[in-house]
């Protein structure tokens, strides 16, 4: 089975390659419209809130990211400019609570963060290559103040809610955001 280009732990129906097979599109519908079948990311998200504010980063172009978020080291949807949440990809086998942890471990250095369930959340949007895939986001919950970013990252820090705009979050980063009631979902998502 040949990997994803952009997710490469895993078989390639999971991350906007190709279509899943025909039996998980034959029970599973999430509306009417889009099946399963279209292509799906497992990701996992941590939200916390640092300070007085959300935890937010931004990438440096890093080839490490190719083994933090298991993705190109600058994914073009990410970049270097747009805010991200400490997130990750699943690994094939992988629980979202077992990324979480390695989230916490590798990507912020805290290896002793009491992660909480946050819920579970289902995003359409367009993959690399532009196709329609599914992001089913699992999001974990925790509270950290960081005082200096791990050298991956050019900035990691609480961001105030007044200043938390979805148009400054790279893809799938905003909509976790806003479902984590942080600002409005924007209209038509």
């Amino acid at each position: 089975m040949r990997s994803c280009p952009r997710l490469r732990a895993a078989p390639a129906f999971l991350c906007g390659a190709r279509p899943s097979p025909a039996p998980v599109a034959s029970f599973a519908h999430f509306d009417d419209r889009t099946p399963l079948s279209r292509p799906v990311c497992l990701s996992t998200y941590i939200v916390s809130e640092a300070g007085d504010g959300l935890l937010v980063g931004r990438r440096a172009n890093d080839p490490r990211w190719e083994q933090l978020d298991h993705a190109h080291p600058v994914d073009p949807q990410v970049g270097t400019t747009l805010w991200v949440l400490p997130a990750t990809h699943l690994l094939v086998g992988e629980t979202p609570s077992q990324a979480a942890k390695r989230v916490a471990k590798d990507q912020l250095l805290a290896p002793w963060l009491q992660l909480e369930d946050g819920g579970t959340f289902a995003h359409l949007r367009p993959s690399v290559e532009g196709d329609p895939h599914w992001e089913l986001a699992f999001v974990f919950e925790t509270e950290l103040t960081v005082s200096k970013a791990p050298p991956w990252f050019t900035e990691l820090r609480g961001l105030q809610r007044r200043y938390l705009r979805y148009e400054s979050f790279a893809a799938g980063h905003g909509d976790i955001a806003a479902d984590m009631g942080y600002f409005p979902q924007p209209l038509g998502r």
